[in-house]
């Protein structure tokens, strides 16, 4: 190919790719955006109207397995500050996701609120418990996930 010949593209049909799922997800499922919040620090943002009832991340699923502190041993300080930032701990340990840290999504940027508009239920799906407009940030009540490690 000579530098003034462009590459063809060619096109390919969702069904030939895998794609539909992905394009249905984000047509359809994609409900928020991570944002500066007032809350602290990065929250995350409603991008379209949210009704009640609403599994906002339906295909980002993490399963967890509990790491004792004595099974992690020693660790950089800013990869234990990121434990105690991103997951569920107590003086015992923490839930860490399956396979690797680095499998969080936008659902483990969700800041804390005592009337919070979300809830995570025992299979960590989370719900809009409330209408949510355009614009408003994902709130979470952190005490709920203090009661399933206690």
């Amino acid at each position: 190919m000579s530098g003034q010949e462009s590459p063809q593209l060619k096109i390919i049909s969702p069904q030939e790719t895998g794609l539909s799922k992905i394009l249905h997800n984000i047509r359809e499922n994609t409900w928020a955006r991570i944002k500066p919040s007032k809350i602290h620090g990065v929250g995350v943002f409603a991008v379209r109207k949210i009704s009640s009832g609403t599994n906002l991340f339906p295909e980002t699923k993490v399963n967890f397995d509990f790491i004792t502190w004595n099974q992690l041993g020693t660790v950089a300080p800013g990869v234990r500050k990121m434990i105690h930032d991103f997951f569920v701990d107590n003086e015992f340990g923490f839930w860490c996701p399956d396979q690797s840290m680095n499998q969080l999504n936008v659902s483990f940027y969700l800041n804390h609120s005592t009337n919070p508009n979300c809830f995570h239920n025992e299979s960590g799906e989370i719900f809009a418990i409330k209408d949510i407009p355009i614009g408003q940030e994902l709130t979470l009540n952190y005490s709920d996930f203090e009661e399933e490690v206690g």
